[in-house]
C-alpha cells in the first residue's frame, strides 16, 4: 500500500500529470482503502517524501512515460473503484445491485474511459 500513500502524497504538479480531477487536493482520507489507516502510521516508505525516489527506482525498471501514466492511473482506478457504494433497486420484481455513489462512478468512468452506463451494466 506505500505506493498509494506516495502518490497522494507527491506533489501535486505530479498529481496533475496523473489525474487532477481525482489527485490534487484529496488525501488519504478521501479513500476508503486508505481512510482507516493513518499515513503516519505506515513506516517511513508510505510518505510524499519518497515518491521521487519511487518514480526513480521505477524508472530502472523501464516504468517511465506513457507506462508510468498507465500504471499510477491504474492504481487511481483501484482507489476509486474502493469508494463505489451499492444499493438495492428492484427491478420486475426482483432485487438487483445498483451504484448508489453517482459522483464515484463519474470519476471512475473518467480515469477508465469507460462510459458510466458500460460500468453499471457490467
Amino acid at each position: 500500500f506505500h505506493i498509494f500513500y506516495q502518490m497522494l502524497g507527491a506533489p501535486d504538479a505530479d498529481k496533475e500529470r496523473i489525474w487532477k480531477e481525482g489527485l490534487v487536493g484529496f488525501d488519504t482520507s478521501d479513500f476508503a482503502y486508505l481512510r482507516h489507516v493513518p499515513a503516519n502510521s505506515i513506516d517511513g516508505l508510505a510518505s510524499g517524501e519518497n515518491w521521487s525516489e519511487t518514480v526513480d527506482a521505477l524508472s530502472v525498471f523501464g516504468i517511465n512515460d506513457d507506462l508510468f501514466l498507465h500504471l499510477m492511473r491504474s492504481l487511481c482506478v483501484i482507489l476509486q473503484l474502493g469508494n463505489l457504494t451499492f444499493g438495492v433497486d428492484v427491478v420486475e420484481g426482483e432485487e438487483r445491485s445498483t451504484i448508489s455513489s453517482p459522483d464515484v462512478l463519474s470519476k471512475l468512468s473518467s480515469i477508465m474511459g469507460v462510459p458510466e452506463q458500460r460500468i453499471e451494466s457490467g
